[in-house]
């Protein structure tokens, strides 16, 4: 008889979830709110890299999924290392739940993910979560532009902050779908520091049209010095990440 000789089996594509983080921010995290966006990094997630193309969000990109709990999450983006899903909308808030990325036939082992009112973050133009805010203002002319260097704001004009994690709406939005109009505003007020003087917004709610996306506008307070000042949302007990700014004159 021949000696039986060990044979090793090597797992090929085997998916793995390293991090979560805000997808707007990039901040690590290890809570979310509802309608929020996150950013799922690993290894081996999906197929190819794909972007949804309709609406409703398919649940499904690239042979991939993201689950939460017992739901799948809707997808807006999958590559073999990142996925970015949105949370549901109507979670009750300090309820843990697990999270996975499933491919093909292999799933990730899960992580928890706890769920918060509010987890502001502010989106910026380099989609790395630091400088320039996405926030924009309308000229006199009427052009719609970003508050930067090269189309500074003064103090009166109202800017529009887009950002993610401002949590429940009234009425409540089904996570995937397109935000309604007459839009759908934020059950917690929201408040904007801006060069560090702290005012009221005038909106805050998903963006009409946009899938999860929420809108904050404001009007900028006078006395601020001229150049580039840091902007922050309030929003509960929580504030959007550092290092954000707009241009001021």
């Amino acid at each position: 008889l021949n000696p039986l000789v060990p044979v090793t089996v090597t797992q090929k594509n085997v998916p793995l979830l390293t991090g979560i983080a805000n997808s707007a921010s990039y901040a690590p995290i290890s809570q979310a709110s509802p309608c929020a966006w996150v950013a799922l990094f690993g290894s081996n997630l999906a197929d190819a890299p794909g972007f949804a193309t309709s609406v409703p969000l398919n649940l499904n990109l690239g042979n991939a999924s993201a689950i939460l709990g017992p739901a799948p999450l809707p997808l807006e983006y999958v590559s073999d290392t990142q996925i970015n899903a949105q949370i549901p909308c109507g979670l009750s808030p300090n309820a843990p739940q697990d999270i996975q990325i499933v491919h093909g036939a292999a799933n990730t082992p899960s992580q928890q993910l706890i769920y918060a009112d509010t987890q502001p973050a502010i989106f910026t133009t380099n989609e790395q979560g630091t400088g320039q805010g996405v926030v924009f203002w309308t000229t006199p002319s009427g052009s719609r532009v970003y508050a930067d260097p090269s189309n500074p704001v003064s103090a009166g004009t109202v800017v529009e902050i887009y950002c993610t994690g401002l949590g429940v709406t009234n009425p409540l939005v089904t996570e995937g779908t397109l935000s309604p109009s007459p839009a759908a505003v934020t059950a917690q007020p929201v408040t904007v520091s801006i060069g560090g003087v702290v005012v009221p917004s005038q909106f805050a709610g998903l963006s009409p049209g946009s899938v999860g996306v929420y809108q904050v506008n404001v009007a900028v307070p006078s006395g601020l010095p001229a150049g580039d000042v840091p902007i922050s949302l309030i929003s509960g007990n929580n504030a959007s990440q550092p290092a954000v700014t707009i241009t001021v004159h």
